[in-house]
């Protein structure tokens, strides 16, 4: 039922996006009492973020609840708002901002549980600073060029990861054990 919701505000938001894309529990197949998106905003002709731009209307409207939505929101930051559902009351969106350069490894950290991601962190090479500069500081921009998850996977050493393969991952797996664990798992 949230996932329909989910792909109805999706539909609604897109006009003004590069990229959106929905992510974090229900992506993962999971039911979730929140929706998440990862968004690549347009940028209008003063330069502005277009989504950034039309919440912000939206939330003048009384069509949304949150915080002041002001210009003043870039890439790297999350929008949070509250949408009113009439089978489920009022439901957290939280979109997080990303540029293209960081839409991969933005897509990594929101749709694998919090042990996932910190496992990966651990995987990065040492010498892909713009990674570990875009992780520290938990968004931003990236310099290194990750336009897809696979990318992130592939700079680990790993194969592509399904969204589902990531609620599998144990604290303390070794690659070997997680990647035998997918096999296993017949998912």
């Amino acid at each position: 039922m949230m996932l329909k919701m989910a792909m109805s505000i999706h539909d609604k938001l897109e006009p003004h996006c590069q990229r959106l894309k929905i992510t974090g529990e229900l992506r993962r197949g999971h039911e979730s009492d929140h929706i998440e998106m990862v968004a690549i905003s347009k940028i209008d002709d003063n330069n502005e973020l277009e989504l950034v731009k039309f919440l912000a209307g939206l939330q003048n409207e009384g069509k949304i609840k949150a915080p002041p939505i002001t210009g003043s929101i870039l890439a790297g930051d999350r929008v949070k708002f509250m949408v009113e559902s009439r089978t489920h009351g009022w439901v957290q969106v939280t979109v997080h901002l990303t540029s293209v350069n960081s839409m991969g490894t933005c897509m990594v950290r929101t749709t694998g549980p919090e042990t996932f991601w910190r496992w990966i962190r651990t995987l990065i090479p040492v010498d892909c600073e713009a990674i570990h500069d875009y992780i520290q500081y938990n968004g931003g921009d990236s310099f290194y060029s990750i336009l897809e998850e696979d990318e992130l996977f592939r700079l680990c050493g790993l194969p592509s990861i399904g969204r589902l393969h990531r609620d599998l991952y144990r604290e303390g797996m070794t690659r070997e054990e997680y990647l035998r664990e997918i096999v296993n798992s017949g998912i």
